[in-house]
């Protein structure tokens, strides 16, 4: 085999290496509350990134990441909740509310 041939066979394994190391997938899923009403604008966050999405309308999101990720979901007045992706492809959450936030929220309205 000569040197040309060597290289091309070599990137050829480098390439399919790298893709199957790497295993980005898309994820999808619904963020509802404990009463199982949507929550739209819900925060999904891969963890130690600043990669994520916001969810739609009905509480739905999609998100590109890697199996070993962890996804951090957030909505204001809920408790945040940290969730390994793993294998998974769908991903549904239901956070509960965080009453101590709750109580010191304050709303000011003009007349």
């Amino acid at each position: 085999m000569n040197i040309s041939a060597r290289i091309l066979l070599s990137i050829i394994f480098l390439f399919f290496f790298s893709n199957i190391f790497s295993q980005e997938k898309k994820i999808s899923g619904k963020i509802s509350d404990e009463n199982n009403e949507e929550l739209p604008g819900a925060t999904i966050i891969i963890k130690g990134t600043t990669k994520g999405t916001v969810s739609d309308i009905n509480g739905n999101y999609e998100l590109i990441v890697q199996n070993n990720d962890t996804i951090t979901i957030s909505f204001s007045g809920y408790k945040r909740q940290n969730i390994a992706v793993a294998n998974k492809s769908i991903i549904n959450i239901s956070l509960n509310q965080d009453v101590e936030t709750l109580s010191e929220v304050v709303v000011v309205g003009y007349g």
